[in-house]
């Protein structure tokens, strides 16, 4: 009885394998079948069309093939993340109904570790295995995010411009092993994070909006670009950071309860004055050290 179970579940086996290999078959038709489904205007027709494309990477050593495939997913993810020149993607219904299928098509393209993805990857977003993606691309990355960062574009968002610039203080962090910035490009993001820094950006009907949530949101970019600047450890950096410490006007205000005062009692608080201020303190301890 138990050879019998034995064999069942050997047979069992190998129809399984067998049917995984057909299912993502490197046969041309098939593959030419998804290629085109990758136009369809149904985005869980694209989504299963990409998934299968990069499931037959592993199952094909056509390296013709291979590239063809890592090229279209490539492409596809710029196609599918079009903005207008307001900076909104153009289709916001489609955009909203098929997150997590541009979000799977950005993971695809980020694991290929290819330099040609990082314009499709950074017009993404700074998130998941994009980000380290990125972070391995090194300087060609660091270049278009520059880029990206100039763009005043309102779809990147507070928090995706604190991802990008989180991105360029990792780079410019000392560390043993990954890119490390040097030289033009460095100054470059140096530059770039102190005008950051020197912009405030207030929301146009203040009495509405201003309530923390928003106001914190808003600080995110330049806490991040704060950050950022520490890992430089330029002492001409200090000034800078010193004078924010002391002076930055960004401000919100906030019930006193929360901060362990008496309820009904408001509180400003200074988002990037303390941040700054936290910064200041470690590099001030840094240079005692050296």
């Amino acid at each position: 009885m138990k050879t019998k179970m034995r064999i069942i579940l050997v047979l069992i086996c190998l129809v399984t394998l067998s049917f995984s290999k057909n299912v993502f078959s490197t046969d041309k038709n098939q593959i030419d079948s998804w290629l085109q489904q990758l136009n369809n205007s149904n985005w869980q027709v694209r989504s299963g069309a990409s998934r299968s494309l990069f499931y037959c990477l592993s199952d094909s050593n056509d390296e013709k093939l291979i590239e063809k495939i890592k090229t279209t997913l490539i492409e596809q993810l710029i196609k599918e993340i079009d903005w207008n020149e307001n900076g909104q993607l153009k289709d916001e219904t489609r955009a909203g109904e098929s997150g997590d299928y541009l979000f799977d098509l950005a993971e695809y393209v980020a694991s290929f570790k290819d330099t040609r993805a990082i314009p499709s990857l950074v017009r993404f977003g700074p998130f998941g295995s994009v980000r380290e993606a990125l972070l391995e691309f090194g300087e060609p990355a660091a270049i278009e995010i520059l880029n990206r960062l100039e763009i005043k574009f309102p779809a990147l968002g507070s928090l995706g411009k604190k991802g990008y610039i989180e991105i360029l203080g990792e780079m410019t962090k000392p560390k043993n092993n990954g890119y490390v910035a040097e030289g033009k490009i460095r100054n470059e993001i140096k530059q770039a994070l102190i005008k950051i820094l020197e912009t405030t950006i207030y929301p146009e009907d203040k009495n509405i909006k201003w309530y923390y949530e928003i106001a914190e949101q808003q600080s995110l970019p330049r806490k991040a670009a704060i950050n950022a600047l520490g890992n430089l450890g330029d002492t001409d950096i200090i000034p800078i950071i010193k004078s924010i410490a002391e002076k930055d006007s960004f401000s919100y205000m906030k019930d006193a309860s929360i901060m362990g005062g008496k309820k009904g009692e408001k509180i400003t608080i200074y988002p990037v004055r303390e941040a700054a201020k936290k910064v200041l303190e470690e590099l001030k301890a840094r240079q005692k050290q050296e």
